[in-house]
C-alpha cells in the first residue's frame, strides 16, 4: 500500500494497514545495477498491520537501508506462507543494496503466517555485510507456518562469514514467545 524508493527522513505512524495483498510497506531501491538509490532514516511506528486473511505479502519489507527503526507496531493475520514473515529485511541479488543500523522493537505479533519468521532478515549475494542489527523486546503469540519457522530468523546465506570476518554487531534480547 505505501512504496518508497531512495528516501530519507520519513516517517510512517498512526496508520491502520489492513487488508493489503502485496507488501504493506515497501522500502526498495533501483533494480538496476549501477543505478543506487538507498533509504536512510525511516521510522515505522505505532501502526497497525491487519492482513485479515493471512493470504498476503509481508507487513513490512525492506530491501536497503540505513537507519531503519521499525517500533510498537501491532502485526496480526500477515504474511501467507510463500513470504517470508511480517517484517522481511531482505536485500536482493544486486551488490549495491545494504542493510545497515536497523532496529525492530517494542512491536507485538500476533497469529502470523509466513516461512522464516515473524522477523526475517534474509538475504543473498549482498557484498555488503549486514551490520548493527537489534531485535528486542517484541511479544510474539500463536503464530504457525507451513514450514520451519522461527519468532526471529536471521538467514544471509550469500555473506561468507570467517575468522577476518568483521563484527556484523546483531543483537537479539528480551523478545518473549507464547504458544507458537
Amino acid at each position: 500500500l505505501i512504496t518508497l524508493h531512495g528516501v530519507k527522513n520519513v516517517k510512517i505512524h498512526w496508520n491502520n494497514i489492513r487488508g493489503f495483498q502485496g507488501d504493506g510497506i515497501y522500502l526498495g531501491t533501483s533494480n538496476t545495477a549501477g543505478v543506487e538509490r538507498h533509504n536512510y532514516d525511516v521510522h515505522i511506528y505505532n501502526n497497525l498491520f491487519d492482513g485479515i486473511t493471512k493470504n498476503n505479502r509481508n507487513a513490512i519489507t525492506v530491501i536497503d537501508g540505513e537507519r531503519i527503526h521499525i517500533h510498537h507496531n501491532h502485526f496480526t493475520r500477515c504474511t501467507k506462507n510463500t513470504m517470508h514473515g511480517a517484517v522481511d529485511i531482505e536485500p536482493n541479488n544486486y551488490s549495491f543494496h545494504y542493510i545497515k543500523n536497523i532496529s525492530v522493537c517494542d512491536n507485538t505479533f500476533y497469529d502470523n503466517g509466513g516461512n522464516v519468521g515473524n522477523i526475517a532478515f534474509v538475504g543473498g549475494d549482498a557484498t555488503t555485510r549486514p551490520t548493527n542489527i537489534i531485535v528486542a523486546r517484541n511479544q510474539f503469540q500463536d503464530s504457525v507456518t507451513s514450514t520451519a519457522h522461527a519468532d526471529v530468523a536471521v538467514v544471509f546465506t550469500g555473506v561468507q562469514v570467517d575468522n577476518d570476518t568483521p563484527n556484523m554487531n546483531i543483537v537479539i534480547s528480551d523478545n518473549v514467545s507464547y504458544s507458537g
